[in-house]
């Protein structure tokens, strides 16, 4: 059974804004239109799939999630193209786009697509949230305790560390206790994990979770 979801077209022709819209209502889904990203960034949706004309996105996909990201939201896009490339899929997928259709929709085409970007769109999601509040903690940090933070994530000692900042010992153990402190983190495992967290290294933060 399809599950309902709302799906966000973006197109600036309301014509196939039009198309598109029709397709989603067939398809069992609710369609909301929108013209340009500052329309919908500023309606800033919790949930749903985007439907994203390529061409309408200023900044490329990349650009449409920044607009989202200061609204506090992360969305699944699809991006479409009248004159699509593999070279503009590549850069779309890239960028942040989780599929990629050309012009004019095909409703099957369609109806995979968001069955695919559904189900993997929830992980994603909570993935960004946790990557989004681990920055905003690392971001309390003053440089000298992100480096010491940073280099915690390697497994250096405090000698290691000092080593490698030309600092003594005590003095990265004063840095250390005070980034637990800003960080509100009850221990050194808690400060690593945030650091990975917020890091856009996702293998390497995937790794250090199941070691």
């Amino acid at each position: 059974m399809t599950t309902r979801l709302p799906i966000h077209v973006l197109d600036s022709d309301h014509g196939r804004r039009a198309q598109i819209a029709r397709c989603a209502y067939a398809l069992g889904h609710h369609a909301e239109v929108y013209s340009d990203p500052a329309e919908l960034a500023s309606f800033a949706p919790e949930g749903g799939v985007v439907v994203a004309l390529e061409e309408a996105m200023r900044g490329g996909v990349s650009g449409l999630m920044g607009l989202l990201n200061r609204e506090g939201r992360w969305l699944a896009v699809i991006a479409t193209s009248s004159n699509p490339t593999i070279a503009k899929a590549v850069d779309a997928i890239k960028q942040g786009a989780m599929d990629y259709l050309p012009l004019p929709l095909d409703e099957g085409d369609l109806s995979l697509a968001i069955e695919k970007v559904a189900a993997e769109a929830e992980l994603r999601r909570s993935r960004h949230l946790r990557q989004t509040a681990a920055r905003s903690r690392l971001a309390r940090l003053s440089g000298r305790e992100r480096e010491v933070v940073e280099r915690m994530t390697l497994g250096l000692t405090n000698k290691e560390i000092g080593r490698e900042l030309d600092i003594s010992p005590r003095t990265v153990e004063i840095h250390r206790t005070n980034a637990l402190t800003k960080l509100n983190a009850r221990h050194s495992a808690e400060a690593i994990r945030l650091c990975f967290e917020g890091s856009d290294d996702s293998p390497r933060y995937q790794s250090a979770l199941s070691a």
